[in-house]
């Protein structure tokens, strides 16, 4: 997961502490799915 410093939500402000938690739960999830899927 890269261009979230470019990204415009963010235009180069500093990322809420918050953030790379949601970063890293939305790719376990999706790393979930995906297993899921190709099971």
């Amino acid at each position: 997961m890269t261009g979230y410093e470019k990204s415009p939500d963010y235009g180069g402000r500093p990322m809420k502490p918050w953030e790379p938690v949601l970063w890293i739960a939305v790719s376990i999830a999706l790393a979930i799915l995906s297993c899921m899927f190709f099971a």
